[in-house]
């Protein structure tokens, strides 16, 4: 696969459907098994809960879309782009940023709360940031390889 047919994957990579009344991210069913394969192993690599990672993959998915087809005559320039453009989730309301702690990442948002002088919801949605953005890196790496 080139790289312009995995920027033009990206947004089906992840579709939602109904848990209860809640929406859930999970990876189409319309991807080949390479694409899947790599897509879990980021997760894993996420190291958080199974329905956080596929909403944080889902997110880092479609940003780095957009992005791309925003810069899409200076592809150099598209992580700085990510970085200035996807990198304000303070703006979340409050319950959904603390909806992102849980037991895998406790330590993490501590660490940022004492770090950064800030209260736990902030905290929260410096973690989950840099969990996307961290993530918009690997697809970079995935879709320029």
């Amino acid at each position: 696969m080139n790289t312009r047919q995995k920027i033009e994957l990206l947004p089906k990579l992840y579709t939602t459907t109904k848990r209860g009344e809640n929406d859930i991210y999970i990876l189409s069913d319309n991807i080949d098994n390479e694409t899947r394969d790599t897509m879990q192993t980021m997760q894993r690599a996420l190291d958080v809960s199974f329905d956080l990672s596929y909403e944080i993959m889902a997110k880092a998915c479609d940003i780095y879309a957009e992005a791309y087809a925003n810069n899409e005559d200076s592809p150099t320039m598209l992580m700085e782009y990510i970085e200035e453009n996807y990198r304000d989730y303070a703006s979340v309301y409050t319950y959904e940023r603390l909806s992102w702690l849980d037991n895998n990442n406790q330590s993490d948002i501590t660490d940022i709360v004492i770090d950064h002088g800030c209260d736990i919801a902030d905290a929260c949605a410096k973690w989950y940031e840099s969990k996307v953005y961290a993530v918009c890196w690997h697809l970079d790496e995935w879709i320029n390889n």
